[in-house]
């Protein structure tokens, strides 16, 4: 059944780009930046286009003195001065964690001090049009700013049925832009497999003979932030002729650069990697690079694009399509020339050269997973042949909706007796399953990294129109008002059948995940797994009362989901660039509710490496503290484990002299969240302002109240799982 997508107008408000462009993809589900957003609007804080940071006068106590902790300013300061100049504030230090990326070789990931997010806010408004501009001008991209967003999309997802109630067309996920992707609209492929799937693709198939795949080495820690001046006033000899002493370009360039340094400890080697902002100015650049080598390729060398050789380019993934050989050596060899004038090259051993039309390995291998899942994850009729579910709503599906639903409140005798007598069958063999998806990946001689990504999306696209169509018949039996022996027997083989089904696939996800254990990878499995919880937590609430599936039942399935979470944390290994990935697991726990959650002495095996008697807690980053904390929640028989993992985030602010504390986003954030969060102490609170320089016990009393009512980025409680994770997956920009 096709996913309607709902369009909505934006109102412009220039701090949305908090909700969409300051903070890196890859942060938990409980993080967001909408307390940060609806703060600094509330309190109408703002950078100007002179650098001078303003408030409302009326804002609470609470909140100016909030503001000046996250802002790092000076205790001097009055709520009745109205603004003060930061121009020349002192570098802040990102918040760096790691995720896994290659076998040896992790990703360093940075969220940036919320002083310089209000900075970046102020940046976009200042000069939107001319970031529209500079990423406008290459004829190679394919994925740069269009224009600023004018409309978002929230999904009425299948999920509204799985939930068992009707929903309001008009109910949103979230007060305010739940959905936003981006601050701008992009032009004109949001992810590259689309690319893959376009036109413009396949015609340059059949207009080339060959195609050769080129990637940067790592791009962004090797961008020297200069480079964007060079790029944005004519080239590097052009700046210099016109700005021959360091720090006189004012320009938009000049900004930019500033900014980008004073958010990453005044580095000028490498930028930060996560936020949108950064990929912009990755673009700027490369936009450069790509209109310099399409110049010279002519002019030197007189090839035109479009007839000797084509060039698109995804972020930092090149594709040049070409027919001659001779013409790809010329053409790589300006490119390269122009990278390495930019202190950027192409990466050892990646890429490679196919002949048109391209039918790579990974090709071959999706090719035979759509049909594994396809043959697999279906009802199978009773009679000789399959009736498979449709990812895609038919025309006639969607002209009986209406109809459905008036079935479904009212179901008529024959449809009644028509459920009953179906002897349709949801079967799954996860132990074939698994033997037949490694085999496709032994024969294609893809990796498993390749493809999971896909076949987790694939799966779980499947598993919510699957149990939609599954669950036609069980309303229609629940909603039947005689609940007579063949109707309530047949409600009993249906439950049994699902509940093998369920397990036999949470067998099959925790399987594939266990082949990498990546974020991404992390989030496409718990999209599935959120789809199963969704069903088998929730009952039927309209026309009337009624359970889906008996305790007994609904016991089996998260039982069985638990073991596998359980599993998981013993058979994985926790590092430092290993945390996050595991740790967002326990979200789905939580979400289960504690009658379900796995025994502390897993989670501390877990954490010790099965191999010391305490967690190495020391390791502990900011993101796995809080989500220890919000699975622990307000227990008591987590205490002990709570207050360890307190006494080793003060050892952080131990380990760096009280004057920098405020430069620190681990620190400031770290301070701001557990201020905010129902299951640390009042002490504990007071203790952690304290180290942040607020002496004043009346002033740390104000702030802690302010947070404990609004909160700021993390949810502690009440988290929607599954609108969380729709936000989250409309960011994605990777495939």
């Amino acid at each position: 059944m096709a996913i309607k997508r709902i369009k909505k107008k934006l109102r412009y408000k220039k701090e949305r780009v908090l909700l969409s462009d300051t903070l890196p993809y890859e942060l938990p589900l409980i993080f967001t930046n909408r307390g940060f957003y609806r703060y600094l609007v509330k309190n109408e804080i703002e950078v100007n286009e002179n650098g001078m940071l303003r408030w409302s006068k009326k804002m609470p106590d609470a909140a100016f003195l909030l503001m000046k902790l996250l802002m790092n300013l000076g205790d001097h300061l009055k709520k009745s001065d109205g603004s003060v100049d930061v121009n020349e504030q002192k570098p802040t230090i990102p918040f760096n964690y790691k995720i896994v990326h290659k076998p040896t070789k992790p990703r360093v990931l940075s969220l940036v001090h919320p002083a310089s997010q209000v900075k970046m806010v102020a940046f976009y408004e200042k000069y939107r049009s001319l970031m529209l501009h500079f990423t406008g001008k290459s004829k190679f991209s394919i994925r740069h700013p269009n224009d600023v967003a004018c409309y978002f999309y929230y999904r009425d997802r299948l999920h509204n049925k799985l939930l068992g109630r009707k929903v309001d067309s008009t109910e949103q996920f979230f007060n305010e832009y739940e959905n936003l992707r981006t601050y701008f609209s992009y032009q004109e492929f949001s992810n590259i497999y689309k690319f893959y799937e376009s036109y413009r693709y396949q015609r340059a198939e059949k207009k080339y003979q060959h195609l050769c795949r080129l990637d940067l080495q790592s791009c962004f820690d090797s961008i020297y932030t200069h480079t964007i001046t060079w790029a944005v006033n004519g080239g590097k000899n052009v700046f210099k002729e016109v700005f021959p002493f360091p720090g006189d370009d004012k320009t938009f360039g000049g900004e930019f650069d500033h900014l980008m340094q004073k958010m990453n400890f005044n580095e000028t080697n490498g930028i930060v990697i996560g936020p949108e902002f950064s990929r912009i100015f990755a673009e700027i650049i490369l936009q450069y690079i790509d209109t310099e080598t399409e110049r010279k390729a002519l002019t030197e060398k007189g090839l035109k694009l479009k007839k000797d050789y084509e060039i698109y380019r995804y972020v930092d993934d090149y594709f040049i399509f070409y027919n001659e050989p001779k013409v790809l050596e010329d053409v790589q060899a300006i490119l390269v020339e122009q990278l390495q004038d930019y202190k950027l090259r192409f990466g050892a051993g990646k890429g490679g050269n196919y002949d048109c039309p391209v039918v790579t390995d990974i090709t071959r291998a999706k090719i035979r997973i759509d049909d594994l899942i396809d043959d697999n994850l279906t009802v199978r009729a009773y009679r000789t042949h399959q009736r498979k579910v449709d990812v895609e709503e038919t025309e006639k599906d969607k002209a009986h909706d209406a109809d459905e639903e008036e079935e479904e409140k009212n179901p008529t005798q024959d449809k009644i007796d028509e459920a009953v007598a179906n002897k349709d069958r949801l079967l799954l063999n996860a132990n074939e399953f698994n033997a037949k998806f490694k085999d496709i990946v032994a024969t294609t001689g893809v990796e498993y990294t390749d493809v999971l990504n896909y076949t987790l999306m694939r799966i779980g696209i499947k598993t919510e129109t699957l149990l939609k169509d599954f669950d036609k018949e069980m309303k229609i039996l629940s909603m039947a008002e005689e609940q007579t022996e063949e109707v309530v027997k047949q409600k009993r083989r249906k439950e049994r059948m699902l509940v093998n089904y369920l397990q036999e696939l949470i067998d099959s996800i925790f399987f594939l995940y266990a082949r990498s254990k990546k974020v991404n990878t992390t989030l496409k499995a718990i999209i599935v797994l959120n789809v199963i919880l969704d069903y088998v937590q929730s009952d039927y609430h309209y026309p009337k009362e009624a359970p889906r599936m008996s305790k007994e039942a609904r016991d089996v399935v998260m039982k069985k989901l638990r073991d596998e979470i359980a599993l998981l944390f013993q058979t994985s290994t926790f590092n430092e660039y290993t945390q996050l990935e595991i740790l967002y697991f326990l979200i789905v726990l939580k979400k289960m509710g504690s009658q379900y959650y796995m025994p502390q002495r897993v989670l501390n095996g877990y954490l010790s490496n099965k191999e010391e008697e305490k967690p190495k807690l020391n390791d502990l980053n900011m993101l796995s503290v809080l989500l220890l904390l919000y699975y622990w929640g307000n227990s008591t028989k987590y205490d002990k484990e709570r207050s360890q993992v307190l006494e080793q985030v003060k050892k952080k602010y131990e380990s760096v002299t009280p004057t920098m504390r405020r430069q620190y986003t681990e620190l400031v954030m770290l301070t701001v969240e557990l201020s905010s969060c129902p299951f640390v102490e009042q002490k504990e609170k007071h203790e952690l302002l304290k180290l942040m320089g607020v002496e004043d016990r009346n002033e740390r009393l104000k702030i802690i109240h302010y947070l404990g009512r609004h909160g700021f980025c993390v949810r502690w409680i009440g988290l929607n799982v599954t609108k969380e994770l729709g936000a989250k997956i409309s960011q994605e920009v990777y495939s």
